[in-house]
Formats: C-alpha cells, structure tokens, sequence
C-alpha cells in the first residue's frame, strides 16, 4: 500500500491531469493573486460543483502551497480506501492487487483525481451495495461521494438495478436498452440531453453531436473477457446460485456496456470509473472455475495476460503516465 501511496504521490509531471490540476490548486490563492484570468478560471472552476474536493484543497492549501500535496493527499485516500476493501472482500487479494496495476486502474488514478475520489468513496461502502443491502446506509456515501464529482449519483439507481438473478428479465431489458443506446445513438442523443440539461454535464451535449471519437476496440474485448467467462461457465462460478456474487456480476456487465457505449462517444468512458474496482473482486473469483490443473492454468494467464495489456498502453503513452518522474517538492 505504501509504494502505491508514494508512487502516485510524488509523480511529477506523470498523468494527462497534472497540468490541470497544479493549475486548478493554484487558483484556490485568487485573494493574493491580481491577475484577473486566473481569478476568471478560478472562478469557473469553483462553479463545476465539486465542492468537496474545493474544501479539500483549500485545507491542503493552508498546510503548502506545494501543489504535490494535494496529488499526495488524494493518491493517499484514494489507494487506501480501495487497497482497504480489496483486502476484506477478495477472494484472492494479492491478484487482485495485481490486476489493480495491471488492468491500469491504478495508472488510471493519476488522472480524474476527483472522480477516483468519489470512486472509491463508493467502493468503501461494497458492504452496503453487494453484502447487507442498506440503501439507508448506501446513500449517504454516494451523496458524499457526489461532493468530490457528481457524476457519483450514477450509483445510486445502480443500486436498484443489479439486485437481481443475472440472467433475469430484468437484465435482458437493460442489455437491451444498451443495444438501443449504441446502435441508435442518434436517437438515443436526445433522451441524454433531457436528462443532462440544467446539470453542469449539459454542454457536453454538443460535444456528444459533433464529437464521434470512440474507445480502442481492445479496451472492450479486455473488459468482455472476465464476464464472458463468468457467463459461460456460470453454473461453476456461482455453484451456489449467491445473489452477492449475481451483484458483482452484474455491476462488471453493466460496466462492459458502459464500455460498449464508449465506442460511439469516449466520454462514456468516464463512468467506467465506478465500476473498474468491481472487476478486481469478480476476476480473481474465475480461478475457482474447473480442477485444479485448470485453476493453476487460469491464474497465471490472468496474471500473464493483464501485464501484456498494461504494458502495451504503457509503451503506447496511454494516459502519459510515460516517462514517468519521482520528485519530492513537498518537503
């Protein structure tokens, strides 16, 4: 846990963010800066609504004006809280801590600060989502998770739909409402801009219209390949038909659909967020899959396999983590 705090927490100039976010911490000292862009662009960032994480870094602020400690903060709440549920709810932890930086989840967190924030507000509270169904208890996490990116609220009639049998009535209309979204995507465009109009994701709207770039069909089929498996060979997967396990699955399928709709529009992408950390518990569950030649088999091919495609987006310069730079200024 330490080497994943300090290595995401003292990057310099590692991440597509951290230009922004150095900018956007230093925008919180508007009163001593005169210069009115700055104040302008302070000013705007202050209105996305995120005020969690405003409040955070103006605490970090007091403490240095260094903007590594904000990166160092959030790397710390953020690795902690999913390293933390990792242990508890894995069936396998230390896969599941390697397919954290082998499925570049963890690379993935040296961007969107705010919203892996939120992610793994959520993630804390799979007990109340997967285990003892509270949504008492579940919605005052996702409403705190909603501070630091309101994207978070997603969660909430997540909630509701991945309580069911997987291969339910329930989600056969989902799957299909998917279809429908990606393969009439003009069509569905209009239902998303009701949806998001009034909210601070409306002018992504236009974006949505004019903007037809979408995710590298390998990211599908990487996403595709664990729940594909868990389907075919479902009767071994879930030998005990536990509807905890049918969550899990179910919240992995609709992050592959997620995924699918990324390829006509990669800002669906973003959302992929709160459910990447559910793959981490549902992949490492694969292994008890058929005998134990088999299982020995499957556990190193995951394992083998995950590093090939870390290391390819790697090389490839996905997400600039690429050349990567440990520097301390803090101190």
């Amino acid at each position: 846990m330490i080497s994943l705090v300090v290595v995401s927490g003292f990057r310099y100039k590692s991440g597509t963010d951290f230009a922004t976010y150095t900018e956007n911490f230093q925008y919180l000292n508007m009163k001593k800066d005169t210069d009115t862009q700055t104040q302008g662009n302070a000013e705007n960032q202050s209105q996305e609504g995120d005020i969690g994480f405003d409040i955070l870094c103006q605490h970090l602020y007091k403490i240095s004006t260094d903007p590594q400690i904000m990166f160092f903060a959030t790397a710390l709440i953020t690795n902690v809280l999913i390293v933390l549920v990792l242990m508890k709810y894995s069936s396998r932890f230390e896969l599941s801590i390697w397919l954290y930086i082998t499925t570049f989840v963890y690379y993935s967190t040296f961007n969107g600060l705010r919203q892996w924030m939120a992610a793994a507000i959520l993630f804390a509270g799979t007990k109340y989502l997967l285990k003892e169904r509270s949504f008492i208890k579940y919605l005052p996490i996702a409403l705190f998770a909603s501070l630091f990116h309101k994207s978070a609220l997603v969660m909430i009639p997540i909630y509701f739909f991945i309580n069911s049998k997987t291969f339910s009535k329930r989600n056969l209309l989902m799957v299909l409402g998917f279809m429908f979204a990606v393969f009439a995507y003009s069509k569905f465009l209009p239902i998303l801009a009701n949806v998001l109009e009034g909210t601070q994701y409306a002018h992504y709207v236009q974006i949505f219209e004019t903007d037809t770039n979408g995710i590298n069909p390998l990211r599908l089929a990487v996403y595709f390949a664990p729940i594909g498996m868990a389907c075919f060979f479902y009767k071994q997967f879930n030998p005990k038909k536990d509807i905890q396990v049918d969550r899990l699955l179910n919240l992995c399928i609709i992050g592959f659909f997620v995924m699918f709709m990324a390829l006509r529009q990669v800002f669906f992408a973003r959302l992929i967020f709160y459910f990447d950390l559910y793959y981490l518990l549902l992949i490492p569950r694969l292994i008890d899959i058929g005998d134990k030649p088999f299982k020995r088999f499957l556990y190193y091919s995951i394992s083998v396999g995950y590093f090939a495609f870390s290391y390819l987006l790697l090389i490839t310069g996905d997400a600039w983590i690429l050349p990567y730079t440990f520097k301390i200024t803090l101190f």
